[in-house]
């Protein structure tokens, strides 16, 4: 069908905050879409015009301590010109914190917690849970190079995915089933760099620039 349409804008700031030696960011934006659809032969279209804001704060004070502060927020009107039983206003926000810390031992500790919650949605589909995911481990071997780690997924138990989508003339309300509760223990090893290669010395060093040289001289005869 003709008729579809879709535009987007988006804007972010970024500044140094060296008081707590960290980084700023800001983001906004907004979008329209508007979709074609057909309803008992009667030709219609959806206007879902959406906005989106975010800030985060990430640190960058040393090797050993490392953390993230952020919220995000999407808005969305919906205006629907067959069927205004479909018209709404609906929003999802996400709050997210994390740190992580290395001490020079090589033991590391990862928390992270996030907050979902929705507006809008109708009965039985808004949702509002936390996500808490840890982990601790230990670094060894040479250089460290091998980490041993134990974490948990969805500490709390209340991991969930509610979705809403806008197809057509039609508003879907999904909930997916999702990976909930689990521990898992890792082994992981790094492999690096093995340096630069070797330079020859001495003697053999010298026949390495007597040969490049002769080459020199045999390119500009040449």
């Amino acid at each position: 069908m003709d008729g579809y349409f879709s535009a987007n804008s988006f804007f972010t700031y970024g500044v140094p905050l060296k008081f707590i030696k960290s980084n700023f960011n800001m983001n906004v934006g907004a979008g329209y879409t508007k979709i074609p659809g057909i309803t008992n032969q009667v030709k219609g279209f959806t206007h879902n015009y959406n906005y989106n804001l975010g800030a985060v704060v990430s640190s960058n004070i040393s090797e050993y301590i490392d953390f993230t502060v952020s919220y995000d927020a999407v808005f969305n009107v919906v205006n629907n010109t067959i069927e205004p039983a479909n018209n709404g206003n609906y929003s999802t926000h996400n709050a997210r914190a994390s740190v992580n810390l290395l001490s020079k031992s090589g033991w590391v500790l990862q928390n992270e917690i996030n907050h979902t919650f929705t507006k809008g949605l109708g009965d039985g589909f808004d949702q509002r849970f936390w996500l808490w995911n840890a982990s601790v481990g230990k670094k060894f071997l040479k250089n460290q190079r091998g980490e041993l780690r134990a974490s948990v997924f969805d500490l709390l138990k209340q991991n969930r995915s509610i979705n809403r989508s806008v197809n057509g003339l039609d508003i879907v309300d999904s909930q997916n089933q999702v990976l909930t509760q689990y521990f898992m223990l890792t082994f992981t090893y790094r492999l690096r760099n093995f340096g630069k290669a070797k330079q020859p010395e001495g003697g053999e060093r010298r026949r390495f620039e007597r040969a490049a040289q002769k080459g020199t001289a045999l390119r500009e005869a040449a």
